[in-house]
């Protein structure tokens, strides 16, 4: 028999209530409430607040509403969303980032173009492209948000494997547009 005022271990408590609510709102890591977010490691705030306007300089979405590019086999990560990012950004505390178009979408860049029209222009993206790729496509890059293009020589490709002669000939279509 429990005392006047002692409460069981699984008794409904004003203070558990609050809790709840607090870890189901969207400001659960300001208030040092731990929770897990998809793709990372750890619950708990982190213990170095981020600086005022910080930046995620690399990071990927996947949604599954786009098709990954028929040369990858190497599956698909759940829970990379842009409402799953968003929930890491309120974790970490930054308020920018750099969206880097995955290999598993190859060069159709659909993903990232939508992921940046999401996150608005506190981001910028990465984009894959190959060198046909036209001037009319850059400038929708362009105007999405996208600031540079990723290349990759350890991994084959949707076009095969990338050479220094394709890096060069990428440098010169993308160099009037100001991207890295």
């Amino acid at each position: 028999m429990r005392e006047r005022g002692e409460t069981s271990r699984h008794a409904i408590t004003r203070r558990g209530v609050l809790v709840g609510m607090l870890a189901a709102s969207t400001g659960a890591w300001a208030g040092g409430v731990e929770q897990a977010v998809p793709n990372s490691t750890g619950s708990a705030p982190p213990r170095l607040n981020a600086s005022a306007d910080a930046c995620d300089c690399h990071h990927h979405i996947y949604d599954g509403r786009f098709p990954v590019s028929p040369h990858w086999h190497q599956g698909f990560p759940s829970g990379a969303t842009v409402a799953d990012y968003r929930n890491l950004q309120r974790r970490l505390g930054t308020t920018r980032s750099v969206v880097v178009q995955p290999s598993t979408y190859g060069v159709d860049n659909r993903c990232l173009v939508d992921a940046l029209g999401q996150l608005g222009s506190s981001s910028r993206g990465v984009a894959v492209v190959d060198t046909d790729v036209d001037e009319a496509e850059l400038r929708a890059l362009a105007d999405a948000g996208v600031c540079a293009i990723r290349v990759n020589f350890v991994s084959p490709q949707s076009w095969g494997t990338t050479t220094p002669e394709m890096l060069a000939a990428l440098a010169r279509r993308i160099s009037p547009l100001g991207w890295q």
